[in-house]
């Protein structure tokens, strides 16, 4: 069964959610096969989306007990903002 999907106050039918599940799924796989180009902007912009795609992925398998993911401002780790659970170097300093 495919994620519910509400784009503006309309529900997609299972057939548009599977197309922006896959398209999800593509992004993530590009970012992390060809990232945004090799300058510190570049590399920023892609941590961010594949924070971002890694929450809306979360969302999309686990509906009720998805993870709130936030990434570590001092690396590249990520942790569960609602259960506080950090597997991080920086775990002192996240709060």
């Amino acid at each position: 069964m495919e994620p519910e999907i509400i784009i503006n106050g309309i529900r997609l039918i299972e057939a548009q959610a599977m197309t922006v599940r896959c398209a999800v799924n593509s992004f993530i796989i590009d970012l992390q096969n060809n990232g945004l180009g090799d300058d510190e902007h570049g590399k920023a912009m892609a941590r961010a989306y594949l924070a971002r795609l890694r929450e809306i992925t979360e969302i999309m398998h686990n509906k009720e007990d998805a993870a709130v993911l936030a990434e570590c401002r001092f690396c590249d780790h990520m942790y569960d903002q609602n259960t506080q659970k950090i597997a991080c170097p920086h775990s002192k300093k996240h709060g």
